[in-house]
């Protein structure tokens, strides 16, 4: 059944600045979008590590730390969120960051040889559980994906790693938006999974029409909590 408390027009696409957000003054609205973020991601993680059976839960920690979030949502609703941090593996402390335990020295050479040092993580790839596919016409898990390539282009980094869940068709979503394998079929705290890359030199296989239309509509009209530090870089530049 259709959720029809969404009015698809009025579905925004904000990227959270967390360390702007923690140091300079944030207006009322970005700081409960934040705390609902929160909210939302902790729900949802702390239900899917309990039927894991891996013992894991997660820590605000894990939220705290991310540089960037990506929040598909209308006013305060969260309808999808998805968490990015970026490492620069030419530094000893990047590289051995506790999230790269689930990266072999196989895989970390060759991200060395090919001379990807930095890089952007997505992590906690999360979809309000009343607005996936079978709630809503627009598959927003493909749309936040697809935002957030286009946000790596407009950084430094060299590629986008993940790891991408097989019991929840998250690794064929990847893949069918042009991310590609380092590693397959293997168990991360509990659960079946890929590990993959996204070259920022590629291209994106394109997508269905309500697809491409609304993640381009959401990245025309897309917000950031330091839009305003972001226009002062911009007149100095």
């Amino acid at each position: 059944m259709l959720n029809s408390s969404l009015s698809v027009d009025q579905v925004r696409l904000t990227f959270i600045n967390t360390r702007q957000l923690h140091h300079h003054f944030q207006s009322p609205f970005h700081k409960n979008l934040y705390n609902e973020t929160y909210f939302l991601w902790k729900k949802c993680w702390t239900e899917i590590y309990q039927q894991s059976g891996d013992g894991y839960t997660p820590k605000s920690d894990d939220f705290w730390r991310q540089d960037t979030i990506a929040v598909i949502h209308q006013d305060l609703k969260i309808i999808a969120l998805h968490l990015y941090s970026f490492f620069d593996l030419q530094f000893a402390v990047d590289k051995e960051h506790h999230y790269f335990d689930f990266f072999s020295a196989e895989i970390m050479k060759t991200l060395n040889d090919q001379g990807l040092h930095k890089v952007m993580t997505m992590e906690y790839f999360t979809v309000n559980p009343l607005f996936r596919k079978v709630h809503t016409e627009v598959p927003y898990s493909d749309v936040l994906a697809r935002c957030g390539i286009q946000y790596l282009k407009t950084t430094n980094a060299s590629a986008i790693l993940a790891p991408a869940r097989k019991d929840n068709k998250v690794d064929r979503l990847a893949y069918s938006i042009g991310f590609e394998a380092l590693k397959q079929n293997l168990t991360l705290r509990g659960f079946p999974c890929d590990l993959i890359i996204f070259y920022a030199s590629k291209n994106m296989i394109t997508p269905q029409p309500i697809i491409e239309s609304t993640t381009k509509r959401l990245w025309e009209t897309r917000t950031y909590t330091d839009e305003q530090t972001r226009q002062i870089v911009k007149e100095v530049a």
